[in-house]
C-alpha cells in the first residue's frame, strides 16, 4: 500500500532530525525523498529536505529561521547557509512565506509552510503552484515599498546595509515593474533608495503623502556629510531624481513629493486611484488643468528649475492627451512648452468669459526676467503666438485708466475650440449694419465757428500731433486719448 504524503514526510522527517545532514545516501532514503520530491512537484531532494523540516516545525504553528533549522538537522548555520537557495525557491513556488518581512538579515528571516500546502498534504492532494500563489498574498510594488521603509526606520541598520538589502531585494524582484523601470532609469543604489522612500511615504498617506527632506535624509544616512551631499543635490535641482522629472521639493525645500512621471512609474496601472488625472480630458478641462498646474504650488518661479519643470509638465499632460487633435495642431505651430501653456490659459479664459490681464497672468506663469521680456514681445507685436495671428493684446478702458488685456484671435479660438469655435466668435448682425463703402459721399458745408472746431480736431488726429499729444497726457499720468462731443 502507497504512503499519502503526510506518511511520507513523517518517514523522511525521521531520518532527517538530528542526522547532521550525513547517511543521506542510502537506498531506502534517496527512494523516500525523490518520491516526496515528485509528489509535492518540486525541483530536486534538496528542497524535499528543507521543506520536510520547515513542515515540522510548521505543524506545531512555529515559523523558523536558519538556526532553527540548523538545529532541527543538529548542524551549524554554516552548513544551512548552502540551502538559501533552496530556500528561495520554495519562497518563489509560493510553498512556504517569510513572516517577518521587515528583516534584510538572510541569517533572521522566519519561514513557515502556507497553510494551503499544509491542507493539500493533509488531503493527500499534491499543491498547485499557480493556486499556491493565488490564495497567498503576492509581494507586490506596496509591500517592496514598505519594507525599504521599515530597514530606513530602523536605526540599527547602516546606510551601507541598506543598501546591500535594497540590491538583494531588487535581484529577488528583477520582475517587478517598478524595479525594471526604476533600475533603467537611475543607475545608483541610493538614488533608487530615496524613491522608493518618497512612493512609501506617498501611498502611505492615501495619496497625498510627503517625505520631510531633512527627516527623510537624517533616517538613511547616519553620517551628516553624506546627507548634505544629497541635500545639496536635491535643492540645487542636480539630484538624479529630480533631473529624470521623478521627484521634486516644495517651495520652501522642506519636502519632497513625487512629480507625476514618477506616480505613474511608481503606480503602473493603480495611478487611476491617486493624485489628478491629466488623461482622457477634453479641450475645456485640459486648458483648465494646465491653468490649475500654473496656479498651483506645484509651479515655483522663485526655482531655478520652474521653466524646465513646465515645460516637462506641458508635455506629459499633451502626451496622455494626444488624441486631442487642437493639441497636435498648436504643438505643429508652437515648438516652445511656455508659449503653448500661455495659449492653453487664453483659451481657459475664452471658455470662461475671464480676462487675462498681461501684466498679472505673465507674473504667474514666469519669473521676472523672463516675464519682462514677453511683455516687452507683446508690446512690440513680435511675440510668435502674435505673429501667427493666435493671440492679440486689446487696451481697454475703466474708470481707474486703461489696462491691456490679452485675448485669442478668431484664428486661435478656430484652431483650439474648432466645432465650438463659433460660440466663442462674436457675430456682426449686418441688419442694421451700414459699410463705409455703402456710403455715398457728400459736401458738406459748416459755419465758420464750426470750421475752426473741426479744423483742429483734424489737425490734433494727423500723425505726427496725435503722436506728440499722445506722449504729453502719458507725462502727466492722463488717459492717452482723444474724446470728442459733437451735438446737433
Amino acid at each position: 500500500m502507497e504512503k499519502t504524503l503526510i506518511q511520507l514526510i513523517k518517514a523522511v522527517a525521521s531520518k532527517l532530525h538530528n542526522s547532521k545532514l550525513k547517511r543521506l545516501g542510502g537506498k531506502e532514503m534517496v527512494l523516500s525523498l525523490n518520491c516526496l520530491k515528485e509528489l509535492l512537484g518540486l525541483y530536486n531532494t534538496e528542497e524535499a529536505i528543507i521543506f520536510t523540516a520547515l513542515f515540522d516545525r510548521s505543524c506545531s504553528g512555529r515559523s523558523c529561521d536558519i538556526d532553527d533549522i540548523a538545529s532541527y538537522f543538529d548542524c551549524t548555520q554554516l552548513d544551512i547557509m548552502e540551502y538559501v537557495p533552496v530556500i528561495k525557491s520554495l519562497l518563489k513556488k509560493g510553498f512556504i512565506v517569510q513572516t517577518n518581512l521587515s528583516e534584510c538579515r538572510i541569517a533572521r528571516q522566519d519561514y513557515m509552510v502556507t497553510n494551503y500546502v499544509i491542507n493539500c498534504i493533509l488531503e493527500n492532494i499534491k499543491p498547485e503552484y499557480r493556486k499556491a500563489r493565488m490564495l497567498d498574498k503576492e509581494f507586490d510594488r506596496y509591500d517592496f515599498c514598505k519594507l525599504v521603509d521599515s530597514q530606513i526606520q530602523d536605526s540599527d541598520v547602516t546606510a551601507e546595509a541598506l543598501f546591500q538589502f535594497i540590491e538583494t531585494l531588487e535581484q529577488d524582484n528583477h520582475e517587478m515593474q517598478i524595479v525594471k523601470d526604476l533600475k533603467n532609469t537611475i543607475t545608483d543604489i541610493q538614488s533608487r533608495a530615496l524613491f522608493y522612500e518618497v512612493c512609501f511615504d506617498f501611498f502611505n498617506q492615501d495619496g497625498d503623502g510627503r517625505s520631510s527632506l531633512n527627516r527623510t535624509l537624517s533616517d538613511m544616512y547616519e553620517v551628516f556629510g553624506l546627507q548634505f551631499r544629497e541635500r545639496k543635490l536635491l535643492v540645487e535641482g542636480t539630484h538624479p531624481l529630480i533631473k529624470a522629472d521623478l521627484i521634486e521639493l516644495s517651495g520652501d525645500n522642506s519636502d519632497i513629493f513625487l512629480t507625476d512621471c514618477g506616480k505613474h512609474l511608481f503606480l503602473g496601472d493603480d495611478y487611476g486611484a491617486f493624485g489628478q488625472q491629466y488623461s482622457e480630458l477634453n479641450p475645456y478641462s485640459f486648458a483648465r488643468k494646465v491653468k490649475d498646474y500654473i496656479y498651483s504650488r506645484d509651479h515655483d518661479i522663485e526655482k531655478k528649475q520652474a521653466l524646465s519643470k513646465l515645460a516637462i509638465r506641458i508635455r506629459n499632460m499633451e502626451n496622455y492627451n494626444s488624441n486631442l487633435t487642437c493639441i497636435r495642431k498648436i504643438k505643429e505651430l508652437v515648438s516652445e512648452e511656455d508659449y503653448r501653456a500661455l495659449f492653453y490659459m487664453l483659451c481657459d479664459a475664452c471658455a470662461n468669459s475671464d480676462i487675462i490681464n498681461i501684466s498679472r497672468e505673465l507674473a504667474r506663469l514666469y519669473p521676472i526676467k523672463e516675464r519682462n521680456e514677453n511683455i516687452k514681445l507683446f508690446k512690440e507685436e513680435k511675440h510668435k503666438l502674435q505673429r501667427l495671428d493666435l493671440v492679440e493684446m486689446v487696451t481697454m478702458s475703466s474708470l481707474f485708466g486703461e489696462y491691456t488685456v490679452l485675448q485669442l484671435t478668431d484664428k486661435g479660438k478656430l484652431l483650439y475650440f474648432e466645432d465650438d469655435a463659433e460660440l466663442f466668435i462674436e457675430k456682426v448682425d449686418r441688419k442694421d449694419l451700414i459699410l463705409s463703402s455703402e456710403i455715398k459721399e457728400k459736401k458738406l458745408f459748416f459755419s465758420g465757428r464750426e470750421s475752426e472746431q473741426l479744423s483742429l480736431v483734424g489737425e490734433t488726429l494727423s500723425e505726427v500731433n496725435y503722436k506728440s499729444l499722445v506722449d504729453r497726457l502719458e507725462l502727466k499720468g492722463l488717459p492717452k486719448g482723444v474724446s470728442i462731443i459733437l451735438s446737433i
